[in-house]
């Protein structure tokens, strides 16, 4: 009885001593887990991919916050987790604003403006700790605003009719490449893709032009007349020949010059002037032409 309770007892007891590393192996199991996860989460924080045209500024939890001194550049940044590596985009950005202003004189004109830009790498850092992310809202879109409220406010409603498409580009350029710079930010162009005036207000002004040229013709030729008037008294007191007599003379110089057949009748006097037939007419009519002057002196 002793010896098959113990053979039975020895049996029971040999599974549990069996299986010495289980609990070992899922510890191992549970840990390698852990760290699965750990690097899952971490990776991302400690390798930062920073791909073409972008660059990367560094921000330590633990020691002085915004690195200011350098910038990543393109590839991959090792950096430790608790630190964060802000990626900013370097491309050429293009911006569109639709902006209702005033002129001078009050005139409201709608104007869409379209301005490229990109970021400086080597202002980059003190642009992430002064603006951040937003700086296209907190600084490009406001001072291009800014700029063209300036440049449109400084014309009446005439004048940015007139002239707007021509001067006003140009201006706009030079004000916000003034308003952009030193701050982090490379300017490329301005460029205004609409300026629309009120229709009534673009016909009034049309209308006013129009006046204003026939104003001009009707003055540049009364100062022609003028000017013709003045050389004709100066040319009959100084040859003694009214303009009208040396016109005669000047036609009858041309038709002498001139193949076909003419009969040029010339006055008795000096006072007449020559009177020009055609060759078809008949000698009766030539007649009747030449003994006229003869009739008025009886």
């Amino acid at each position: 009885m002793s010896e098959s309770h113990a053979s039975r007892a020895g049996l029971e007891s040999a599974p549990t001593d069996a299986k010495p590393g289980t609990p070992q192996l899922g510890a191992r199991l549970v840990l390698l887990l852990a760290l699965s996860s750990a690097l899952t989460y971490l990776w991302p924080h400690v390798f930062v991919a920073i791909h073409s045209g972008e660059g990367g500024v560094l921000w330590r939890r633990f020691w002085g916050g915004t690195e200011l001194d350098w910038s990543f550049r393109e590839g991959t940044a090792v950096v430790w987790p608790w630190n964060r590596v802000h990626v900013y985009d370097l491309t050429v950005q293009q911006l569109r604003v639709d902006v209702p202003v005033y002129t001078s004189d009050g005139l409201s004109v709608m104007t869409s403006v379209s301005a490229r830009f990109s970021l400086d790498r080597e202002h980059l850092p003190r642009l992430h700790k002064e603006l951040g992310p937003d700086y296209v809202e907190k600084l490009v879109k406001p001072e291009l605003m800014n700029s063209i409220r300036t440049m449109i406010g400084r014309y009446n409603s005439e004048q940015v009719y007139t002239h707007g498409e021509l001067r006003l580009p140009d201006e706009l350029r030079e004000d916000f490449r003034a308003r952009l710079e030193g701050q982090g930010i490379d300017f490329h162009e301005v460029l205004l893709v609409k300026l629309k005036i009120p229709e009534r207000v673009q016909g009034a002004i049309q209308e006013k032009l129009v006046h204003e040229q026939e104003v001009v013709g009707e003055r540049h030729v009364e100062l022609r007349r003028r000017i013709e008037a003045a050389g004709l008294r100066a040319f009959e007191s100084i040859s003694g020949i009214s303009a009208l007599r040396w016109r005669a003379l000047e036609t009858t110089a041309e038709i002498a010059k001139s193949p076909n057949s003419k009969i040029v009748i010339v006055g008795t006097d000096s006072a007449s002037l020559p009177v020009l037939l055609n060759s078809d007419l008949t000698s009766a009519d030539v007649d009747a032409t030449s003994e006229r002057p003869e009739q008025r002196g009886e």
